[in-house]
């Protein structure tokens, strides 16, 4: 057991979505990327283009954009649908994502979302929400994200058919 996070880090979300479905004409195209990180969560497949190579990604997969990337992607199919939110990171604390395994600038699949996809709904409602505590919560949302997403990464059995969260599954 160890300590990711110092005390003080500072993770703050620009804009997000959950469970975003596009029609089939949906297309994003930020040659210069979009000047903050922005996390995908893919539900269905979609076309990236990655390092100008074209890919079609399978459901359930992730990507991780640095800042500066160049973001080219759009609907593989009548649908695009995901969870997505842009935010920023202090400086210091870009090496979070290498100390947790969290490959950037790639789509990585990874399995059942559902789990991950329950903290982003609770992300967009404490974002939207206007409370007390709106940013505490935010930064501990953050915090569980990325640690529940290394431990998926990282887990060598990424199906886990029957979970807790699962049956918990918000459509």
């Amino acid at each position: 057991m160890y300590q990711i996070f110092r005390d003080g880090i500072y993770m703050h979300i620009i804009n997000i979505g959950y469970n975003h479905s596009h029609d089939a004409d949906f297309n994003i195209s930020r040659p210069n990327g979009s000047g903050n990180y922005l996390l995908l969560l893919l539900k269905t497949p979609a076309i990236f283009t990655l390092n100008g190579s074209e890919i079609i990604t399978r459901p359930d997969s992730f990507i991780l954009y640095r800042e500066d990337t160049p973001q080219f992607y759009r609907s593989f199919g009548s649908q695009f649908q995901n969870d997505w939110f842009h935010f920023k990171i202090d400086p210091e604390e870009k090496d979070l994502f290498n100390n947790l395994g969290i490959p950037q600038d790639e789509v990585v699949h990874i399995g059942n979302l559902n789990e991950l996809s329950i903290i982003i709904n609770n992300l967009c409602y404490e974002t939207y929400a206007s409370n007390r505590y709106k940013y505490d919560t935010i930064e501990l949302y953050l915090k569980l994200f990325f640690l529940k997403l290394s431990n998926k990464i990282h887990n060598s059995n990424n199906e886990i058919i029957n979970t807790h969260y699962n049956k918990l599954a918000i459509y």
